[in-house]
């Protein structure tokens, strides 16, 4: 609902209003990553950007993003929930924000948990339900959210990549980037999904 909440205010604001990193067909780096990535990354990197360019930009499905959106900067405050941490905000689709919340509830769930394909229904379904109690959500939208979820495997890797010591790992470091770089190589749908429309 929060999210939902957001997006529809987003639809107000101008780019002349708040300066902050803008996707374009031209210039669409607005993870700021890709002259830093090794060039067979780069190259499965520049692939999913593309297909982006073949979605129109309306105020419906772009606009001003949290871009961080995930469980960690959510929290709750007596029986309110309250989004935080928005300096990474962005013009960009709409769709990013549903990819990284997806992401990394999944990401969790599946690290301390079972169950998982109950949990990607029960979740992705009142995920999309919540949202479109304050905004309407598009076609377009569901049909980026595998786009973006690659594409924030290909940020996390590079992310640690370059925070971690890749000279003093521990084993669930070791893992999570072999993981990552095997299923962004081999272009594995993000916890097997293709289309996201089945849950709407």
């Amino acid at each position: 609902k929060n999210l939902g909440k957001m997006h529809s205010l987003a639809k107000s604001y101008k780019l002349s209003e708040v300066h902050r990193l803008v996707w374009s067909p031209i210039s669409d780096d607005v993870f700021g990553i890709r002259d830093q990535l090794v060039p067979n990354m780069k190259e499965i990197y520049d692939k999913h950007m593309e297909k982006l360019i073949e979605f129109q930009e309306t105020s419906d499905t772009f606009g001003l993003i949290h871009n961080d959106f995930h469980q960690g900067n959510i929290i709750l405050v007596g029986n309110s929930l309250f989004t935080i941490d928005f300096d990474d905000c962005a013009f960009n689709w709409f769709a990013q924000d549903f990819a990284t919340a997806f992401y990394h509830a999944y990401w969790q769930q599946n690290s301390f948990n079972e169950m998982n394909e109950q949990f990607i229904e029960t979740f992705v379904t009142y995920f999309f339900k919540g949202y479109k109690l304050e905004n309407l959500l598009y076609k377009d939208i569901v049909k980026q959210i595998p786009i973006f979820l690659k594409l924030r495997e290909i940020f996390l890797y590079h992310l640690f990549v370059r925070k971690w010591d890749l000279n003093q790992l521990e084993e669930w470091q070791k893992y999570t980037l072999t993981d990552l770089q095997y299923k962004i190589m081999k272009d594995i749908p993000y916890a097997g999904i293709t289309d996201f429309s089945i849950y709407q």
